[in-house]
């Protein structure tokens, strides 16, 4: 098993004051988890336990102060390379910067502190020419790194295909296979300084047992051009016979092609087939993306997919039903990795964006993700009335998913099958129904009554009395809003509807206002 022996990179902050197009920075603005900003004291203080202790165990090598974004926006910076300094004694402590802040006194605060070394980037020439100049007035060791322009990567795939480039550079992923760390901003330590999304994250900071973490392949590793050994992809990767349902129990044809990945044949699926990975022995379900979408003939910009399992609703969206964007939104951590897996494996990141994220009411929180059964299409908040904890997972609002996720305010499609967790993201608040507007037609699972499932207690703190009454007060909340709900079969167990008051403010657009789209 691969653990961490080193510590590469301490992201003291994730900001930057430039936005290349080639560099993966700009989108942490729309990411749920990771906004732009400097690492707190207490996640510095807690890197410096690990990194001392990796010293103190003879495995430490250089570390590198910097990240996604400019150290130099770092008020600390100098306190902080002496604090470090001091930890690794004669071991390399170094950084690079774009060289935007650099100024005379903070390069002759530089050569006092302790650095090793101060690389500079060339991302943008005025800048880099003005703080050679002080560098060298100061006696700082280092060199302008040309190695975005002689060696570019598209950071495994994340770029958009204007801003990409074509990487031939076949080289072994040191990361995994030595069993590195890069500490992000908030805390969360993943192998790869590609790792923007935090993809790859097998432990934090605040973790007692950091050490004893395993560090295997995750998803960005399929799209990378850096390579692992077949035998650490051995030891992820299982060789499953795996059952494919649609929701209706009809079988659909499926051929296991080794190493958990299935390819799904069915007659909906007509222009492309579609590949997915799994993760155990148990069915799981396939979302029939006819039945989520049967009856719309909107609009196809941006879709969202809350609850979005291992993705198979969302590849359908994209591939089918030809959407420009989807937001695949998975609370479940192992459900998220296949659907980044999956992803990749049909070549749709530059369409479908994944965040792992549970939705609710509130941002920010973290909570406990619980699956009932063996099925890990059954993971949600709420399934602790006879489910197992299943790991944790970190809140958005809904509020926050229309106003961030979906970048230009509206979205087309929002489907929501989230295993109870549609009660509390559409719990009744004047916050919401204005959010709402920027909806133009809903999909929503419900999932009620369930006593099976769910306690009848969590259903009162989110403003229903009980079980039995639930999906009439959604219902409620839902047609005020402007949505003509239409049901299948009773008023529990999926519906969906167009939004008057999107309808009226696009034709207030066609007439002349000026209301975004």
């Amino acid at each position: 098993m691969i653990t961490l022996k080193t510590i590469t990179t301490i992201e003291l902050a994730n900001v930057c004051n430039l936005q290349c197009k080639y560099c993966v920075n700009r989108k942490l603005v729309v990411h749920p988890n990771r906004k732009p900003g400097i690492m707190t004291d207490e996640i510095f203080e807690a890197s410096l336990i690990w990194l001392s202790r990796l010293c103190d165990q003879d495995t430490q090598r250089e570390v590198n102060l910097n990240g996604t974004g400019e150290s130099c926006l770092d008020p600390k910076l100098i306190t902080r390379i002496r604090r470090v300094k001091d930890i690794m004694g004669a071991r390399p402590v170094q950084f690079c910067t774009n060289g935007v802040n650099m100024t005379d006194v903070l390069a002759r605060q530089l050569a006092g502190s302790g650095i090793d070394r101060v690389d500079l980037s060339p991302h943008s020439a005025y800048h880099a020419r003005k703080a050679v100049q002080a560098m060298s007035r100061a006696g700082i060791k280092g060199i302008v790194s040309m190695g975005s322009i002689l060696y570019p990567h598209n950071w495994a795939g994340q770029l958009e295909p204007e801003h990409s480039v074509e990487c031939n550079i076949d080289i072994p992923c040191d990361p995994i296979i030595e069993g590195r760390g890069y500490i992000q901003k908030e805390g969360d330590v993943t192998p790869c300084c590609y790792d923007y999304r935090s993809l790859g994250v097998f432990g934090h900071v605040l973790d007692d047992d950091l050490l004893n973490r395993e560090i295997k392949p995750y998803s960005l590793c399929y799209q990378c051009h850096q390579t692992i050994p077949i035998e650490i992809w051995e030891s992820r990767d299982r060789n499953i016979n795996m059952s494919v349902l649609l929701d209706h129990d009809l079988e659909i044809q499926s051929k296991d092609t080794g190493a958990g990945v299935i390819e799904i044949t069915h007659p909906n699926i007509k222009k492309k087939n579609i590949t997915v990975s799994i993760q155990s022995t148990d069915a799981f379900i396939l979302d029939d993306g006819v039945k989520y979408m049967e009856g719309y003939q909107g609009e196809r910009k941006i879709l969202v997919d809350v609850g979005a399992h291992v993705g198979t609703s969302s590849l359908f969206f994209a591939t089918e039903l030809g959407f420009e964007k989807v937001v695949a939104i998975e609370a479940c951590k192992q459900n998220y990795d296949l659907l980044v897996r999956n992803i990749y494996m049909n070549k749709l990141q530059h369409i479908i964006e994944p965040v792992w994220a549970a939705v609710g009411m509130t941002t920010g929180e973290i909570k406990d993700i619980y699956m009932h059964g063996s099925n890990s299409g059954q993971c949600g908040l709420y399934l602790d009335n006879g489910g197992i904890k299943y790991g944790k997972t970190r809140m958005i609002s809904m509020e926050d998913v229309i106003a961030n996720i979906a970048l230009k305010g509206c979205i087309d499609v929002l489907k929501v099958d989230a295993e109870g967790s549609e009660y509390e993201i559409f719990s009744p608040r004047g916050s919401l129904k204005e959010a709402l507007k920027n909806v133009r037609f809903i999909e929503l699972e419900t999932h009620t009554p369930a006593g099976e499932f769910f306690k009848d207690n969590y259903f009162a703190e989110f403003g229903y009395p009980h079980q039995e009454t639930a999906n009439v007060i959604l219902i409620e909340f839902l047609t005020d809003c402007g949505f003509d709900l239409t049901f299948r079969g009773e008023t529990n167990g999926g519906m969906q509807g167009y939004n008057r008051n999107f309808q009226y403010r696009e034709k207030e657009a066609v007439n002349g206002n000026n209301i975004k789209r």
